[in-house]
């Protein structure tokens, strides 16, 4: 691998993302788990080490996330509540991900897409296409432009330094059983995934997805890959255990839902995440689970046949770069469909973060082999230029790389203040309990009036909503508005 080709790239990967990302640095905090997050949170006005600290006996809103509040504090003692500097970290965090996923997807590339007797086909400009395409993506929104999801950037960030050193891992010479555990890439393997779950616990499923590394890398020696995952498995238990175990039983959402509408949701979850990557039209903060109950059979539809597609090719022979993939994906997205529920929505744009990886790399597998299959047809023909299919291949990435970083950029605008996310978040579904949250903010801005529109719209979609109907009462009090 040439470090400084690398290198390169990676700036051009940075940068790409530096800029896409910036105007939300204009924003400020969002009354959406913010207040409670940062500029409520007492934990993160103690001294960082504090932080820490108490934050591990310590939930807010049910999140047991000692890392993130931690990086939140330091944050606070180097510039105070600025948002738009807690936002600035968001990105950068991001752009740093977009470089380990480049890093990543370019040695995969490397070790099973490497194209045979075709010069002139690099697979990490492929590399490059895959993560600019990953990192601009509408679904990398909400993870990056909310200041409290600081959880999902930042945990990922380990998690992917954790897969990075597990390939360097599985690329260095096999090690005595006894050796493992003090080899530094195992170490380093080990740490990143502790902090990795010390940020969110999102990263639960690593083991499992080490041992799909070891399937793609066709390690023969399955029982001893088992055996160094021993500990792993141990760590990602403990984790496991605390996210539950610290989460209220009072929490909105929790429990609410039988475990057979649970299962139902967990099969539309895939589906949706699947159909969101491939048109990412109608993004919103929050997918209430009252929502449209029609869309359930579109996204189990999706879910079967993408089912039915996947299993074929798992069981039939074939390449192991594909049926890793589509393990990955099914692996990585166990904590997030929504079997164990946790809050009063269906789905989350940020869960995509990382099980949707594998959909991006096949686009930069797809593009590699149409340039390398009519590159072979040219040879044949005994033309030997490249550049028709390079042009058609550059072409069609500046259209995917144009449409989804517009519709990014028109989703990133949403988050500019709670009327624009909101009043989205309104058009698209609409719901009295986002009225609620709209006309609290407007009364908070003495905004009476847009409030009282707010509470009335929220009456007309649900009029047995208790706490809409509080509202109301509450605010003709308040202001002295007779009842009609």
């Amino acid at each position: 691998m040439n470090r400084t080709h690398i290198l390169i790239l990676s700036c051009i990967i940075f940068t790409i993302t530096l800029v896409h990302w910036l105007p939300s640095t204009a924003f400020d905090f969002m009354n959406f788990d913010d207040p409670g997050f940062v500029e409520d949170n007492y934990l993160i006005y103690l001294h960082p080490a504090e932080t820490f600290y108490q934050s591990l006996s310590n939930t807010i809103r049910g999140n047991w996330v000692p890392l993130t509040f931690t990086s939140f504090s330091i944050e606070y003692h180097l510039y105070g509540l600025n948002g738009p500097a807690f936002h600035l970290t968001n990105i950068l965090f991001h752009g740093l991900n977009a470089i380990l996923v480049f890093l990543i997807t370019s040695i995969l590339f490397k070790d099973f897409y490497r194209p045979k007797n075709v010069p002139g086909i690099n697979p990490d400009f492929f590399a490059l296409l895959a993560t600019i395409l990953w990192a601009v993506h509408p679904l990398r929104v909400e993870a990056v432009t909310w200041i409290s999801a600081r959880k999902d950037v930042l945990s990922m960030f380990f998690c992917f330094l954790s897969i990075l050193s597990y390939i360097y891992f599985l690329h260095q010479k096999p090690l005595p059983l006894k050796k493992v555990f003090a080899n530094k890439l195992y170490l380093a393997v080990t740490l990143m995934m502790i902090l990795s779950l010390l940020a969110k616990g999102m990263a639960v499923t690593l083991p499992a997805v080490f041992l799909i590394f070891d399937y793609l890398y066709q390690r023969k020696d399955y029982i001893r890959a088992i055996c160094e995952k021993v500990p792993l498995f141990f760590i990602s238990l403990f984790f496991a255990y605390i996210q539950i175990s610290t989460r209220p039983e009072n929490l909105p959402g929790t429990n609410e839902l039988a475990l057979s509408t649970r299962i139902i949701n967990s099969f539309s979850g895939l589906g949706f995440y699947i159909e969101k990557t491939l048109l990412p039209i109608d993004l919103i903060p929050i997918y209430y689970y009252e929502g449209h109950k029609s869309q359930y059979f579109i996204y189990i539809f999706i879910t079967a046949v993408a089912a039915a597609v996947l299993l074929t090719i798992l069981f039939l022979k074939g390449n192991r770069f594909v049926k890793g993939s589509i393990l990955f994906y099914l692996v990585t997205a166990l904590p997030i469909i929504g079997i164990m529920q946790t809050w009063i929505q269906e789905y989350a744009d940020r869960f995509s973060y990382l099980p949707t990886i594998p959909l991006y790399l096949w686009i930069g597998v797809g593009l590699m082999y149409f340039c390398e299959g009519t590159s072979k047809k040219s040879a044949q023909s005994g033309h030997s230029s490249k550049k028709p299919q390079f042009l058609i291949v550059y072409l069609l990435s500046f259209i995917l790389i144009g449409i989804y970083g517009y519709q990014c950029s028109k989703q990133i605008m949403y988050w500019e203040n709670p009327y624009t996310l909101w009043n989205h978040q309104l058009d698209i579904r609409p719901s009295s309990r986002t009225c609620l949250v709209l006309g609290d903010y407007s009364m908070t801005l003495k905004d009476t009036k847009k409030a009282y529109h707010y509470y009335q719209y929220g009456y007309q979609l649900d009029p047995k909503d208790s706490l809409i109907i509080e509202r109301i009462i509450l605010f003709r009090e308040i202001t002295g508005t007779e009842k009609k």
